[in-house]
């Protein structure tokens, strides 16, 4: 048992960095500094590291905001001198002398405000608020968290009017986030200082960048709505970003890349060489190609103009409007995610080390079960991670520990006892009865949260709407679990347990059969009768069940590797037959990449292009049912026929890798335009149908439900209803749907997309993907007599066995298609036929 769970264990390790000689400079100049000041003005300095006001920031001047910590102003030269040095260990020379520039700034900006005065530009009233505000190069803030060493965190804030530097360490590794600046004015109109400009990149890469673009590309990247007064991530506005908004560098050409490069790096850079380079670095690492640049305003300097740059590991806002809108006025922030006052470093370091009294922790969890009969034990297993240094997952994986039996409410319950070293780590774990095994869940430990309350099968707890792809129920043929799925009567995907009757009735359609009929049979002729024996079973076998997208599952039928050059055309004289030349194809390329899925796993033996078998379900006829079926690895085709209506579903097509990148087939991608139309149709859905659409906001798990042994999965009804899009966007769907139903031979896929026709009131669409539009994602569309699955999914066979194995990849995919109502495998025209023709 402990086994089969592991193979199944998924882990998200953090990236550790490596010693910085640059945070030794840092700490000992920080030390330097604290050394040259007396007591009453250490106490005004030094804060304890998890006092919460470090977390506490504003752009806003002094005389509006006070700030911890002691003013730059009050310091001996002694101290001065000291503090240079540590602005100097943290910030590049750039990011020191803009630093030091704004500083200065103040005390310009006092001097234009005295000339205006002076000039009777401004009167008096107006040049005591302004000096109320107490802009002044001294009035910038020094506050330090905790005792700069190599062993413990510590922070360091500076700041004042238009700067917040925060600097936070866990002793080894440094987080500069967030980071702000500003400059008012940001250009210098008059006076002996006319024409400074601190902050000029920032401004002038921003423009070189908007005015390269196309005007195809300004539509994508130039938003249409009023410059925003400040940054949109100001404390005071306490908001977040956490939508990709303009145009992805993925469309940009060489010049426009290089250019925002230089863009990103005029905020990275401001940083300590090495910390700049490891952010920089980071961000390439992530792909600049899923960076998103989106502009707000003017093209033209001196006019109001913003622009954001948003990442999957960063965030830059820009905002340049001004008092009197003349865009003279910048405030700029660069976040990195998940790292503000360093909590990700933070993360890591409590992982690392232990603090405190190694007290317990104590969790309840709590469980209930709905959908299946309740067992009479529940046990749960698992596992802390990361792993120990030496840990295996095997020693990792702890002795089961069983619940109680339901109480009143019908909740298992269970009180579990962890050490205290565990807070910060990932609880991975997994509720398992005698015949059933739940979702794999994951849960951070925090000594703040006690309680875990969990559904079977679900992501979403007690609510009991996310339910995520299930575990696989059956690994082998002709196994007790194999019996025991088979054993269940057959009702079909449907919504509720009930199906819907009358939906697909014996019918003529008009589009004849006997290509098809005569394919099989030419095939059947070319066997030998030993060969005929192991590949021909009655109408209504249970064969039509046994199929599998796991290459460890061993077919029953004939298989293509056994078959001679004439018997293989014959074969594939069946496909032909069958499918569409695009089907045709997409069969052919899911063949090419199991065979280059072979070459890059050499060590598994059950992979190759040629490992697929066909089976014959009853007698090739133009009056009674027949079928075919096609079974291997990323491709499963089962194939109905009464007369001249077909049923080809369930279908199953998938890939991994989808890309060859070597060899005779190299260049072949999978799965592009079921992709490509499938985020082209969310995309186009305004942001309340996107809400509607979006089932959860997470993809860490596979999502496809009706897989192999699936047969009576229940798939509620979610999304967006197609009665609540456009004509446009209905066209869309529709268009998506094809794609699919478009496998089978063009008359029979005219067939069906009338019948999707006549039930688009009643499909829905639904989507599953992060934040970033970039990422892996799910969609199904379900309706009373078609259902869609596509799913990323996590990789089995191609991934770095030197790092733990990731998330949903691109590089994996698998899509699903069922007639649901009980017409999977054709089996409600069966009945029908059998009840008109055969009555007993």
């Amino acid at each position: 048992m402990k086994k089969l769970l592991l193979t199944l264990f998924l882990c998200v390790f953090g990236a550790v960095n490596a010693f910085s000689q640059a945070n030794q400079t840092l700490i000992a100049s920080a030390n330097s500094f604290l050394n040259t000041l007396n007591a009453e003005e250490v106490k005004k300095t030094v804060y304890d590291f998890n006092d919460p006001l470090r977390f506490k920031w504003t752009n806003l001047p002094v005389g509006l905001v006070p700030r911890p910590g002691i003013a730059y102003g009050s310091l001996t030269d002694q101290s001065r001198l000291a503090f240079h040095r540590v602005l100097s260990a943290m910030l590049s020379s750039q990011g020191y002398l803009k630093t030091t520039s704004i500083m200065a700034l103040d005390d310009i900006l006092n001097i234009l405000y005295q000339t205006m005065f002076d000039e009777k530009k401004i009167d008096q009233r107006m040049l005591t608020q302004m000096q109320n505000l107490k802009w002044a190069y001294g009035n910038y803030y020094i506050s330090i968290w905790g005792k700069p060493d190599a062993k413990t965190p510590w922070g360091l804030n500076f700041g004042g009017h238009h700067m917040a530097l925060s600097l936070t360490s866990d002793g080894k590794n440094i987080s500069m986030s967030p980071y702000f600046i500003g400059t008012d004015p940001s250009e210098v109109k008059f006076g002996k200082y006319a024409g400074l400009r601190v902050l000029s990149k920032e401004e002038d890469y921003g423009f070189l960048l908007i005015n390269t673009f196309t005007d195809a590309q300004k539509s994508v990247a130039v938003l249409k709505q009023t410059v925003p007064q400040d940054i949109i991530t100001s404390p005071q506005a306490n908001q977040r970003i956490t939508s990709y908004y303009g145009i992805s560098a993925q469309q940009f050409d060489e010049t426009q890349k290089a250019i925002f490069k230089m863009l990103i790096q005029e905020y990275t850079h401001n940083f300590e060489h090495e910390k700049a380079h490891q952010l920089f670095d980071k961000i390439m690492q992530s792909g600049i190609e899923k960076v998103y640049f989106a502009w707000v305003g003017s093209l033209e300097n001196n006019k109001p103009h913003y622009y954001i740059i948003n990442g999957p590991d960063f965030l830059i806002e820009y905002d340049n409007v001004g008092f009197q809108n003349d865009g003279n006025h910048i405030h700029a922030i660069l976040r990195e995610k998940g790292n503000d006052f360093g909590e990700d470093i933070l993360k890591q370091h409590y992982l690392e080390n232990k603090h405190g009294a190694n007290n317990e922790i104590k969790i309840n969890f709590k469980l209930k079960i709905p959908e299946i009969a309740k067992p009479d034990s529940i046990a749960i297993f698992w596992a802390i991670l990361p792993l120990k240094q030496g840990e295996t997952y095997n020693s990792a994986l702890k002795d089961p520990v069983y619940m109680q039996k339901p109480e009143a409410e019908g909740f298992y319950q269970l009180t579990m006892s962890l050490p205290d070293s565990a807070i910060g780590k990932t609880l991975l774990y997994r509720y398992q009865s005698a015949n059933n095994r739940d979702i794999l869940h994951r849960f951070t430990l925090d000594k703040n949260q006690s309680q875990i309350i969990d559904q079977w099968g679900y992501l979403d707890g007690i609510e009991g709407k996310v339910k995520p792809a299930q575990p696989i129920p059956v690994f082998q043929t002709n196994s007790p679990e194999e019996a025991r799925e088979l054993a269940k009567p057959y009702v079909g995907i449907t919504t509720d347990g009930k199906v819907v009757k009358d939906l697909f009735p014996l019918k003529k359609t008009g589009v004849s059969t006997k290509p098809i009929q005569n394919a099989v049979t030419a095939f059947l002729n070319a066997l030998s009768k030993e060969q005929r024996d192991k590949c021909t079973f009655p109408i209504a076998s249970n064969e039509w069940r046994k199929w599998h997208n796991i290459e460890l599952y061993d077919r029953t039928g004939v298989g293509l590797e056994e078959l001679n050059k004439a018997q293989k055309a014959l074969a594939f004289g069946i496909l032909e037959a069958g499918l569409s030349a695009k089907g045709l194809k997409k069969s052919k390329d899911v063949m090419s990449m199991e065979a280059y899925l072979a070459i890059l796993a050499p060590d598994n033996k059950k992979l190759g292009g040629e490992k697929y078998w066909f089976t014959f379900m009853g007698k090739p006829s133009d009056t009674e049912p027949w079928g075919w079926q096609i079974d291997g690895h990323h491709l499963i085709i089962n194939y109905f026929v009464l007369g001249d209506q077909v049923v080809m579903t369930p279908t199953f097509m998938g890939s991994e890798p989808t890309y060859i990148k070597s060899g005779a087939n190299k260049g072949l991608r999978t799965y592009e335009i079921e992709e490509k139309k499938g985020a082209s149709f969310y995309a186009s859905l305004e942001l309340h149908q996107k809400e509607k659409a979006t089932l959860w906001h997470k993809k860490e798990y596979d999502f496809n439900r009706t897989e192999a042994f699936r047969d009576n999965e229940i798939v509620a009804t979610t999304g967006i209803s197609a009665k609540e899009l456009t004509n446009e966007q209905q066209n869309a769907l529709l268009d998506l749907i094809a794609e699919y139903v478009g496998n089978i031979e063009d008359g029979h896929a005219k067939v069906k997309m009338e019948e999707v026709k006549a039930h688009l009131n009643e499909t829905n669409f639904t989507w599953v993907q992060s934040e970033n539009p970039d990422s892996p994602f799910y969609y199904r569309i379900h309706s009373p007599v078609i259902l869609i699955e596509f799913d990323h999914q996590i990789p089995v066979s191609v991934w770095d066995r030197s790092k733990p194995r990731p998330g949903p990849v691109k590089a994996h995919i698998h899509t699903v298609v069922r007639t649901p109502n009980g017409n999977d495998y054709g089996k409600d025209l069966l009945r029908e036929h059998l009840e008109k023709e055969h009555t007993h």
